[in-house]
């Protein structure tokens, strides 16, 4: 399962286990010594699914078959394949060899323009340029739109950052998960917390239709609501070991939310009484839900590979998504009314419409693991990218742009807009980062 924190499962959400209930990887299984950058050189050819791994240098001209796994260095203009991957034989033989990397007709056919290799790794961001992006498909070059982010320090890492959203009061609120915690941010005060029971695992929050903040608590299968001087009540959830994650407010008045671990769909009224659905499939994992613009809940079956919706009668329908094991997460209504959605197993995101239209646009880095996604107050659609230390805009045409963060390894998670008109993501490291777009037109 992707992106969900387990209940009672270790200190750190889990982000690339696909079997429900397993052991939590603690983040710190991600910060081995590095082994230096991964360097692909020019004209390198790519088959489906291959897989390359961290240090390997491949030179220029080179061919990896598909399905290969590339554990060591390939010389220039070599054909490999395997697992691990081997030499087949080479493109040309040594003389003409060495007369392609004299020439570097990668370079000669744009006279003055310099290039490099792609580099992946602590010094990625530096070689891929805005030019290597349009190649990629990620954004047209000459429509690339540039952002400031900033990043404002809320708690110490060890706390996680989780989920946010924009209060009625105008501030950010968020769950500090491995703390405990809900937090209030007004940029340029102090934050301030509200200490709930510390092993509860507050994981996803919204604005209540009762100018309240209600949010989810995982690991303690309780819902609680925070006013925003600081009140705070908890309502159990009848179905022990449910694992409550998203939860949004309903056309109804009340708020729906997904119970992960139970298979169900609940409903709390703002006076505490809660209903539960039962979904039509077992181990379906629901994780992320939001009110769509047809009087009904969308949410995501992380496990089952689909979109569900809700009505307001507890009728329940699927949609199968046609990427097997894509592993939907984050979801949010757009301004056309469709749902967006994010794949984070695929590298994908999604758009539903009402009646059930799914069409899916695959990211630029398959293996960016897309958590979250939001819609801003002009209708753009914003996501996380969790493994790739991005977050990125798509239009409804599928144009997609992407922005590193200025921290390596920031694991973004929530994000949503700011009042402010900035769009806010939760950074597990401690932090809330603001994007704003920089207007170069002046």
């Amino acid at each position: 399962m992707y992106g969900i924190p387990q209940p009672g499962k270790g200190s750190q959400p889990c982000h690339l286990i696909r079997q429900p209930f397993t052991r939590c990887l603690p983040t710190t299984a991600w910060c081995w010594p590095s082994r230096g950058d991964t360097v692909v050189g020019n004209d390198v050819w790519f088959g489906y699914r291959t897989t390359v791994m961290p240090g390997v240098r491949i030179g220029d001209g080179a061919v990896i078959a598909a399905g290969a796994v590339v554990t060591a260095g390939i010389p220039p203009y070599a054909v490999v394949g395997g697992k691990p991957a081997r030499p087949i034989r080479q493109r040309c033989d040594d003389a003409d060899t060495e007369r392609l990397l004299r020439a570097a007709w990668w370079v000669a056919r744009r006279p003055g323009h310099r290039t490099r290799p792609y580099h992946h790794g602590r010094h990625a961001g530096r070689h891929r340029t805005r030019r290597h992006r349009a190649r990629f498909g990620e954004v047209p070059l000459s429509h690339a739109p540039k952002v400031s982010i900033e990043e404002h320090a809320v708690a110490d890492a060890a706390a996680g950052p989780y989920a946010l959203t924009t209060g009625p009061d105008g501030a950010l609120w968020f769950t500090l998960v491995h703390s405990g915690r809900i937090g209030r941010l007004v940029p340029g005060e102090e934050p301030t917390s509200h200490r709930l029971e510390p092993s509860c695992g507050p994981t996803v929050i919204t604005p209540g239709p009762d100018g309240a903040l209600w949010f989810t608590e995982y690991r303690a299968d309780r819902i609680g609501r925070i006013t925003t001087d600081g009140v705070i009540d908890e309502f159990g959830v009848p179905t022990p070991g449910c694992g409550p994650f998203g939860i949004a407010a309903g056309p109804d008045g009340a708020l729906w939310f997904t119970e992960t671990a139970a298979d169900r769909i609940g409903r709390i009224t703002v006076e505490g009484r809660v209903t539960e659905f039962p979904l039509p499939v077992t181990g379906a994992f629901p994780s992320a839900i939001t009110a769509g613009d047809d009087d009904g809940m969308w949410f995501t079956l992380n496990q089952s590979n689909a979109i569900g919706r809700i009505g307001m009668d507890g009728a329940i329908t699927l949609h199968p998504l046609p990427t097997e094991a894509a592993a939907p997460v984050g979801i949010a209504t757009g301004s056309d009314g469709a749902l967006w959605f994010v794949e984070i197993a695929a590298g994908q995101l999604g758009r539903i419409t009402p009646d059930g239209q799914i069409t899916e646009f695959p990211l630029p880095d398959r293996s960016a693991r897309p958590h979250a996604v939001t819609v801003d107050g002009d209708g753009a659609v914003w996501f996380t990218e969790w493994g790739g230390n991005r977050v990125g805009t798509i239009t409804r045409d599928g144009s997609l742009t992407v922005h590193d963060l200025p921290t390596p390894h920031s694991e973004p998670h929530g994000i949503t807009s700011g009042a402010d008109g900035a769009v806010w993501t939760a950074l597990e490291i401690g932090a809330l980062a603001r994007i704003t777009r920089v207007d170069t037109t002046t």
